[in-house]
């Protein structure tokens, strides 16, 4: 956790209260230890698909359909809504599946098993006004360059971790297995930060979150 264990705490008790399946996979989450999203970062979620009314939404990391789900119940009341998931996890998925049916948003679902870097190159007729990136944080600058082709012109980009438990400040000290994933999260963020193309800022609630605007005129096309 990138923030004070008070402020976590506090921010936590203003969410409105999760019930149903969403309280279910949290409990399921933390026994397990499950990645999922927190719960800052799932009603962060849900406010931005509200806002941004999104008609199709590429999500890459499903775990067991925990964000899935959210994103999906603030699309609920929309006439046109699409999301397209992918999770590399066999077990993950067989597990999503099965949650995304309870939450009864399956109808407008699409969850897709295997490796993302396979799989999104499959989906390039297909354009997304919402991406949200939850998946292998070392392969974030390899998604991008995969997904944001499929973003339309006033798209969002969401990526969650980005701040990795604080290990991407410069002062911090890591393993050095991590100094690979801290290298490229921080040339991820950077990349963002000056892309002519994208309006990006950068949150520091969970374990960090980007948003990224694509602009209505993209500049490097």
């Amino acid at each position: 956790m990138i923030n004070t264990k008070q402020m976590n705490e506090f921010l936590r008790e203003l969410l409105p209260d999760r019930t149903g399946i969403l309280e279910q996979l949290e409990q399921e989450a933390n026994t397990e230890h499950i990645p999922i999203v927190e719960p800052e970062v799932a009603q962060l979620l849900r406010t931005l698909i509200t806002m941004h009314k999104p008609k199709k939404v590429l999500e890459i990391g499903t775990a067991i359909g925990y964000s899935t789900i959210c994103m999906g119940q603030a699309m609920a009341n929309q006439s046109q809504k699409k999301i397209v998931t992918i999770e590399l996890r066999e077990d993950f998925f067989a597990r999503a599946k099965e949650n995304i049916k309870v939450a009864a948003i399956e109808e407008y679902t699409h969850l897709l098993q295997g490796d993302a870097r396979e799989v999104i190159p499959k989906l390039k007729d297909e354009k997304f006004d919402f991406i949200f990136c939850d998946a292998a944080k070392g392969q974030y600058l390899e998604f991008y360059d995969l997904c944001s082709p499929l973003l339309k012109s006033g798209g969002l980009l969401v990526s969650d971790n980005v701040l990795f438990r604080g290990l991407v400040l410069p002062s911090s000290v890591y393993p050095r297995r991590k100094k690979t994933l801290i290298t490229r999260l921080r040339t991820y963020l950077k990349m963002l930060s000056q892309h002519p193309s994208y309006e990006t800022s950068i949150l520091p609630i969970g374990d960090g979150v980007s948003i990224s605007y694509k602009k209505e005129v993209d500049l490097c096309e």
